[in-house]
C-alpha cells in the first residue's frame, strides 16, 4: 500500500471515528431515553404552570452535569423544564411532577449530545425542600426566581441504556436576562429530521415542541399541493429522507392533499401538516411570538397573503402577541410580493437592506455567510428595521454574530444552544 492510499485510509477512518453515526437515509442513528415505567413521575401530580418559570435562572453545574460546562441556562415551558449548555452543544428536556403531598417536586427526562448521537437520563430534585413545596402549592411569591438565590438542582446523571447514578446538580447563580426583544427562530419548525430530536420537521409536533429548545419564534417551509393547498414540507420532491410510505413519491405539485393524507407519513409518523393546520397549533398551543413562512413560488403569495392577515387579525382579538411573517427568499416571491402593494401584512427579506426599506419590511433575514455587517445592521437598526440572520449552528458564528454586529435575532437549527449563548454574552458571564 503505497504512502497516498496509507493517508487516504487513515482519514476514512477519522471520519468514520468523529463522525455521528448516520442511517442509510442520512438521519442521525439516536436512541432516545425513557424512564421505565415513568419513572418516579408515574405517581406524580402535575406543577402549577405559575410555578415552573421560579426555576429559569443560569446555574452553575457540578458533578455530571459540569459535562454541560461550567453554568447552565435553565428554561421553562407549560411542557416542562429546559437545560442548555455550551460543551458540545448538550441539552436537556425534563418533565417535572410534584411526590408525596407535594413536598417534593421532581425533574426527569433525557439529556442529548446535539453534535453528536449520544443520549442519555437525567433525574433532579428541587431544593431545598421549602422550596419544593411551596411550588408544589402553586404559592405565588415562590413564582420569582429572584426570591430564593438558594434554589438547586439535585440529583443523578446516566449515560446510554443505564439508569441515572452519577452525582449531577446545578446550583442559581442568577437570573436570565430577558430575550423579549430578541428572536430565536428554530429553523424548520423546529428541529430538522436529520439531527432527529424526536420530532420530524416541518410537523405540528416540532412547532409545538419548539418552545422547550428556547425558541421564540419558527420557521417553516411551504409547498402547495396540486389540488391548492398549502402544506409544511421543504423539498419540491418527496423522498425517504423526509417522508415515509409506500405511495409517497412524486412532486407535492403533482399531488393532492387526499392522497398525502392517506399515504404519506414524516419520517417519525407524524401527519403532513396543512399551514393552517400548523399555524393554528402555533397561535393555541404554544406561546411562540411569530411564525416566519419561507415562500417557494411567486404564484403562492397571494394566497398566503390572505392566510397571514387572517391568521394575524385573530391572534389580535385574542390578544395574544403572534404576527405571521411572509418571507421572500427570492427575487421572484419579493416582486410578487411588492407588487401586491404597501404591506398590510409582515414581511421579511432575505435580499438587500434596500429592499427590506423599499419594500416597506420590518426584518432583514441576511445569510450568516456574508459576515457580521455590522455598518448594515446598525444602519437597519437606524430605520428600525430587525435584522435575523440565517441558519447559524455553531458557537464560533453564534458568538461573532452576537457579538460583533448586536443582531435581533438568529435563526438556527440549535434553538437551544443561541438560546444559551445570548444568555452568556448578553448576561456578561464572559
Amino acid at each position: 500500500m503505497g504512502p497516498s492510499l496509507i493517508l487516504a485510509h487513515q482519514l476514512l477512518l477519522l471520519h468514520v471515528l468523529l463522525v455521528p453515526s448516520l442511517g442509510c437515509d442520512g438521519r442521525a442513528n439516536v436512541e432516545h431515553r425513557t424512564f421505565p415505567e415513568g419513572g418516579m413521575l408515574a405517581d406524580a401530580v402535575p406543577v402549577p404552570q405559575v410555578s415552573l418559570p421560579a426555576l429559569r435562572g443560569i446555574f452553575t453545574t457540578d458533578g455530571e452535569l459540569r459535562r454541560f460546562g461550567d453554568l447552565v441556562s435553565v428554561h421553562s415551558t407549560a411542557s416542562g423544564v429546559s437545560l442548555f449548555g455550551d460543551e458540545d452543544a448538550r441539552y436537556a428536556l425534563l418533565d417535572a411532577g410534584c411526590l408525596e403531598d407535594g413536598s417534593r417536586l421532581v425533574l426527569e427526562g433525557e439529556h442529548r449530545v446535539a453534535v453528536d448521537v449520544d443520549t442519555g437520563l437525567l433525574r433532579f430534585e428541587v431544593e431545598p425542600p421549602s422550596l419544593a413545596a411551596a411550588l408544589c402549592r402553586g404559592d405565588a411569591d415562590a413564582s420569582d426566581p429572584g426570591l430564593h438565590p438558594g434554589a438547586r438542582l439535585s440529583g443523578v446523571y446516566g449515560e446510554g441504556d443505564d439508569l441515572p447514578d452519577l452525582p449531577a446538580g446545578a446550583s442559581f447563580t442568577g437570573p436570565l436576562v430577558p430575550i423579549d426583544d430578541f428572536t430565536v427562530a428554530s429553523h424548520r419548525g423546529g428541529c430538522r429530521t436529520i439531527d432527529d430530536c424526536g420530532v420530524s420537521e416541518n410537523s405540528i409536533e416540532a412547532v409545538v415542541s419548539a418552545e422547550r429548545f428556547g425558541a421564540t419564534s419558527v420557521e417553516i417551509d411551504v409547498r402547495f399541493t396540486r389540488d391548492g393547498v398549502p402544506v409544511l414540507y421543504h423539498d419540491a420532491k418527496l423522498s425517504s429522507r423526509l417522508t415515509r410510505g409506500r405511495y409517497c413519491v412524486g412532486e407535492i405539485a403533482n399531488l393532492d392533499l387526499a392522497h398525502l393524507q392517506a399515504n404519506c407519513r414524516l419520517r417519525f409518523g407524524e401527519a403532513m401538516p396543512t399551514l393552517e393546520e400548523a399555524l393554528d397549533a402555533a397561535l393555541g398551543q404554544t406561546n411562540l411570538r411569530a411564525v416566519w413562512l419561507d415562500v417557494k413560488s411567486d404564484q403562492d403569495v397571494p394566497t398566503l397573503v390572505e392566510i397571514t392577515r387572517r391568521i394575524n387579525a385573530r391572534a389580535e382579538a385574542l390578544g395574544r402577541s403572534f404576527r405571521v411573517f411572509i418571507g421572500c427568499p427570492s427575487q421572484a416571491v419579493y416582486d410578487a410580493f411588492v407588487a401586491l402593494g404597501p404591506p398590510d401584512v409582515p414581511c421579511l427579506v432575505e435580499l438587500s437592506l434596500d429592499d427590506v426599506i423599499a419594500a416597506g419590511c420590518e426584518i432583514w433575514g441576511p445569510r450568516y455567510t456574508l459576515g457580521p455587517m455590522a455598518e448594515e445592521v446598525a444602519r437597519a437598526r437606524a430605520a428600525g428595521i430587525r435584522t435575523v440572520f440565517w441558519t447559524v449552528n455553531g458557537q464560533e458564528f453564534i458568538d461573532l454574530l452576537l457579538t460583533d454586529s448586536d443582531p435581533a435575532g438568529l435563526l438556527t437549527d440549535r434553538p437551544h444552544l443561541v438560546f444559551h449563548r445570548d444568555q452568556m454574552l448578553r448576561g456578561g458571564y464572559e
